[in-house]
């Protein structure tokens, strides 16, 4: 309507003009002059309104420069903003913006993930008025979820209904009830999975705010969301780091965490007390460089472990554990290697000290083989008779061909040839004597558990040979039958055999109790199983009732008067330790058999 004002000025002018030109002659120097005065009038008003027309645009220019400086100065503070900050900057912020609309209240929210409701997030309000709603139902708002994700911007006056059709629209009706005159709102589409709002309310009546303004809020609307997000994820981001070194510090050893790189991010609080060169590799540090440099230097015990990590590193292998031998310190390590289920990689090792277990095992170890070494002295104490008749035989044998030896060489002209023979005998029955001694010699020396490869026919026949004078004087027949060519295992051949005769000799002393006249018979048999071999030993004896089928195989069970109860227990953790299996049966016809399974050794096997 102002603008309009020089036009109808000048519309009035021209009809003072013409109003003159119609004027008689003598009244028209006094219409001349009287249309001058209304034309000078009627520039003044036009210059007038003019003035006023400009002066408004430049205060509206300047307010809108205002806060476009607002929004630029609010827009700064957030750059590099520690986040320990953020939240006080947004109040201070809502404050500045809320005073430049005039506004008693502001607040920023957020839609929660159910999309129902809006949540405050920060909010701001003058002294002595209700402060911002701190939850928002999300269908008070035109559109709902569309307006919220759309990045609109909404007007409402509460009397008029300004920028909605349906003047009894809820919100209106919230904003009647609460005694709000006018909202000004903008939505947030980035802010978090669903969007949110920023708000602005008055409880008098706002003036309209230009779009340039409206942009403005929904800058600020995003500069807060983004600030919101960097500190709900740096915040996030300190729990979970707090939470993986309480994890880490709990976790018993020492402990890392590596990249797939084998760069260390993590380290446990028992990493400083880790064995040394592990204690070496902190943080930052490449742990598969670190065991490669001992290793150049001369510690090749540690490749093995980077072989295990390299390999987990890389997907190769899952986890995996390597037991390390600490001499220098007396100490046993065990490294675990266990990838770790991250897109971009990685793996945890952790270095746990089992020195006292490990000395333990040892001890247990050493006191097996002692239990071992009395069950052996046992058996052959029990075979003390055939061991001296077999020893007797070649005795007696030297002996006799001493004496003829001498016999010879006292006749006159004795007889070269037979006295050679003579001491040959004596030499044969020496080395067999000799041979029986070294047997039992072996068998009952006491030294450390070597494992190689032996075949398990050579060692099944020694055993028998030993036995063979026990099974003439108990009068039972000991058959061997041995597998078709050589049956290699893995193993301390001392220990095997000692499994062997102790089922050899149970199986004597099963068969000695049947009467005279009944069959006396004890086979020993080697055979191969797919990729196992068996040792069993059957008999015709009175057999093991089905009850004692494992009882037999603990300590201290004897099925006869006398026994220790001692020999088939040994046998048994022999065999597990070789990786085998010890188990008895029922043989069909009476007696019994008891098998041994143990893993077959390749041929070519070291």
């Amino acid at each position: 309507m102002e603008q309009c004002q020089p036009t109808l000025a000048l519309a009035s002018v021209l009809l003072a003009w013409n109003d003159v030109r119609a004027a008689s002659p003598a009244r028209w120097p006094i219409a001349l002059g009287a249309s001058i005065v209304l034309v000078q009038t009627a520039l003044i008003a036009v210059l007038l309104v003019e003035r006023a027309w400009r002066l408004r645009a430049q205060g509206a220019l300047d307010e809108r420069l205002r806060f476009e400086r607002l929004v630029a100065e609010v827009s700064a503070n957030f750059a590099q903003l520690p986040v320990e900050r953020i939240d006080a900057q947004i109040m201070a912020s809502l404050r500045r913006i809320g005073e430049a609309l005039g506004a008693d209240r502001g607040g920023l929210w957020h839609l929660e993930p159910d999309a129902s409701a809006l949540a405050l997030v920060q909010g701001w309000h003058v002294p002595g008025v209700r402060p911002p709603f701190p939850v928002l139902m999300a269908e008070l708002f035109p559109g709902g979820l569309d307006w919220m994700r759309g990045g609109e911007a909404l007007r409402m006056d509460a009397a008029e209904g300004v920028g909605i059709a349906d003047r009894t629209h809820r919100l209106i009706q919230e904003m009647t009830r609460a005694k709000i005159a006018s909202v000004v709102a903008v939505s947030v589409p980035a802010f978090g999975v669903a969007g949110g709002i920023l708000a602005f309310s008055s409880d008098q009546r706002l003036r309209p705010w230009p779009d340039e303004v409206l942009h403005g809020l929904r800058t600020l609307g995003e500069v807060f969301a983004r600030a919101v997000h960097r500190r709900e994820a740096e915040t996030a981001l300190a729990h979970s780091e707090a939470l993986t070194r309480a994890a880490l510090s709990s976790l018993p050893g020492a402990v890392a965490v590596l990249d797939r790189t084998g760069t260390v991010l993590r380290v446990n609080r028992g990493w400083a007390a880790a064995a040394p060169p592990f204690s070496l590799i902190p943080e930052g540090t490449n742990y598969l460089a670190a065991l490669g440099r001992s290793v150049a230097a001369g510690d090749g015990t540690l490749d093995k472990i980077r072989v295990l990590v390299e390999q987990v590193l890389a997907g190769q292998h899952g986890a995996g554990l390597v037991e390390h031998h600490l001499a220098a310190a007396g100490r046993w390590v065990e490294v675990h290697a266990e990838p770790l289920d991250w897109p971009e990689g990685g793996g945890v090792v952790s270095h746990v000290e089992v020195t006292e277990r490990k000395r333990a095992e040892i001890e247990a170890q050493r006191t097996r083989e002692e239990i071992a070494h009395v069950g052996r002295v046992v058996a052959l104490g029990e075979l003390a008779v055939s061991i001296a008749h077999e020893i007797n035989q070649p005795l007696a044998a030297i002996l006799l061909n001493a004496q003829t030896a001498l016999r010879l060489l006292g006749e006159p002209t004795p007889g070269l040839a037979e006295v050679r023979a003579a001491v040959a005998d004596v030499i044969a029955d020496d080395r067999r004597a000799a041979e029986v001694i070294g047997r039992l010699r072996t068998f009952l020396k006491k030294s450390e558990v070597r494992h190689a490869r032996h075949d398990a026919n050579a060692l099944a026949t020694e055993v028998v040979r030993l036995v063979a004078s026990d099974a003439l004087l108990r009068e039972v027949t000991l058959a061997l039958v041995p597998a078709a060519g050589p049956l290699y295992v893995w193993g301390s051949g001392v220990q095997l055999q000692q499994v062997l005769l102790n089922l050899i000799t149970n199986a004597f002393e099963a068969v000695a109790r049947q009467a005279p006249d009944t069959e006396r018979r004890v086979w020993v048999r080697t055979m191969r199983v797919g990729e196992r071999v068996v040792l069993a030993v059957e008999d015709t004896g009175h057999g093991i009732p089905t009850e004692a089928l494992e009882k037999i195989f603990e300590p201290f069970y004897a099925m006869r008067e006398g026994a220790l109860g001692i020999g088939l227990s040994i046998s048994r953790r022999i065999v597990e330790a070789h990786g085998g299996h010890l188990w008895a049966e029922r043989r069909p016809g009476g007696g019994a058999i008891l098998s041994c399974e143990l893993p077959r050794a390749e041929e070519d096997a070291v």
